[in-house]
């Protein structure tokens, strides 16, 4: 893969996860160019290296996973590329000297990705497979053609919440083998291809999609690979005691009173994997609020799938955090540094995050400027990274303090200091509170029952900061909390919980 760093300027880098980029396909070998707004499809005669002749065959926004096989002289090549802002599949050949046009073979006016194409020719027979999002995670498609015409697009897997990725297929054609994530690890799978060519998935079990707690609304979850995981200079893990997890707790105690934060990073991980992971997540710890930032990986070691790809994964986790009840708030991808040989210069960094922040505007999502935050600081690579890829302790000190502008400016601070106390030994509690400081507070919402943490009534006060309730009962102990809202019914945290119970008067 050749990477424009600069105008006119390119470096050498071999792609990931593939170990034969560049693709080899007989005496021609296929790679990518990647500039700083396009990538080109390139083409190499290396039947004699020394001299090898470069042929620029299409160029697309981006290009991710590139597939090829040569059979009786022909060149078949499978391509995954963006195409009206996503990514698709597309097969074209190279026969004698010629290169045909693309040709689009997934299903056209699809809003969702198919990525990482896998190619096989048996004769006249033509068989491409990829992995697709189908709303829900990625599963693995095929089509099956003779060049000229192709049939439409079969499903090889349904299954849920697990991401089946990276088809390829056996040199003698009788295997398609791919990768599966359910959740619980990673790991192969085969399927013989048929006869006719027809494909079928190994039975598994379904996984159950149901929530078993309500939302905890004071519970802030990070989410992510190794940058959300945790601090590189003293190890992985999912303590709260590292990374920008103690910057982040504190300002969020002193601003939005007693939080739990969960450290849910992944080291490794890139977004298609992490959509499969994120509603197990959701179900473990039902979060009010979920911080994720994920894409690095992408964006540098698994270049199989391209910067809309990485969009449309990031935008379909959120609409799984929404669906659950949780509240996602993304951050733009960090920048990289020379160290890093996958992206030193940002070039891609930079178009996935011009994206990504498009999408969040337009899909109204809550983010994080992380990128911005770190470019900011001229010397960043020195002075906030150890490795040119993962903060130091004061690169994530910062990324905390980013993360909490983005809750504040997401809802209002907790009010504080609720107080509930009998009034004159008759069925009715006094309630005062502390309110949130923000000009925009539209008001306060009560709620309470007869467990603690577990409320059952919800009453809109407005925006009084004291309150009568009465039609309790004797001999019953009430638990309450208060939140506020502002202007665009955003609610804040929860206050500390407050107690009393109702005695008869003597």
């Amino acid at each position: 893969m050749l990477k424009e760093q600069h105008p006119g300027e390119f470096a050498a880098i071999w792609d990931y996860p593939s170990s034969d980029y560049p693709v080899v396909a007989g005496a021609t070998a296929l790679f990518k160019t990647i500039g700083l707004s396009s990538d080109t499809l390139m083409a190499a005669d290396v039947s004699n290296p020394e001299h090898a002749s470069f042929t620029q065959i299409r160029t697309w926004p981006a290009i991710g996973g590139i597939a090829a096989v040569e059979e009786g002289g022909i060149v078949h090549v499978a391509v995954a590329a963006v195409e009206q802002d996503h990514e698709r599949i597309f097969y074209l050949c190279r026969k004698s000297g010629l290169w045909s046009e693309p040709r689009l073979i997934s299903p056209t006016g699809l809003t969702v990705p198919r990525i990482m194409p896998a190619i096989s020719v048996d004769g006249s027979r033509i068989t491409i497979a990829y992995s697709g999002f189908d709303g829900e995670d990625y599963e693995i498609f095929v089509v099956h053609g003779n060049g000229s015409n192709f049939e439409v697009e079969k499903r090889v897997t349904d299954n849920h919440r697990t991401a089946d990725i990276l088809p390829s297929f056996s040199a003698d054609n009788h295997t398609l083998t791919w990768i599966r994530n359910d959740g619980a690890g990673r790991y192969n799978v085969e399927s013989p291809i048929a006869e006719d060519g027809s494909i079928s998935d190994v039975p598994a079990g379904l996984l159950t999609t149901a929530r078993t707690t309500g939302i905890s609304p004071n519970m802030f979850c990070g989410f992510g690979d190794s940058i959300t995981e945790g601090d590189s200079e003293n190890g992985y893990s999912r303590s709260t005691n590292i990374g920008y997890y103690p910057t982040l707790i504190n300002l969020l105690s002193n601003g939005y009173g007693a939080t739990n934060v969960q450290n849910r990073g992944l080291g490794g991980e890139g977004t298609v994997d992490g959509l499969v992971r994120l509603p197990d997540v959701l179900q473990e710890l039902s979060p009010g609020y979920m911080l994720i930032m994920e894409g690095t990986n992408d964006v540098t070691k698994y270049m199989s799938i391209t910067e809309a790809g990485i969009r449309d994964n990031l935008v379909a986790m959120t609409e799984i955090c929404r669906r659950a009840g949780t509240t996602p708030i993304l951050g733009t991808i960090i920048p990289r540094g020379p160290k890093d040989p996958w992206d030193p210069e940002n070039a891609r960094t930079m178009r996935t995050n011009n994206l990504i922040r498009k999408a969040f505007i337009d899909g109204r999502i809550d983010y994080a400027e992380m990128f911005d935050a770190f470019y900011a600081d001229p010397n960043y690579r020195d002075d906030l990274m150890i490795d040119h890829v993962h903060p130091n302790s004061k690169g994530f000190e910062l990324m905390g303090q980013v993360w909490y502008a983005a809750v504040a400016g997401l809802s209002p601070q907790s009010p504080s200091a609720l107080k509930a106390t009998q009034f004159q030994k008759k069925k009715a509690v006094n309630l005062s509170w502390t309110p949130s400081p923000e000009s925009d507070v539209a008001g306060y919402l009560l709620q309470y029952g007869t467990v603690p943490n577990k409320y059952t009534i919800n009453k809109d006060l407005g925006k009084r900061i004291k309150t009568l309730l009465s039609g309790l009962e004797f001999d019953t102990t009430y638990y309450f909390r208060i939140r506020s809202y502002d202007n665009k019914k955003n609610l804040s945290g929860v206050s500390p919980e407050a107690s009393v119970t109702i005695v008869k008067g003597q």
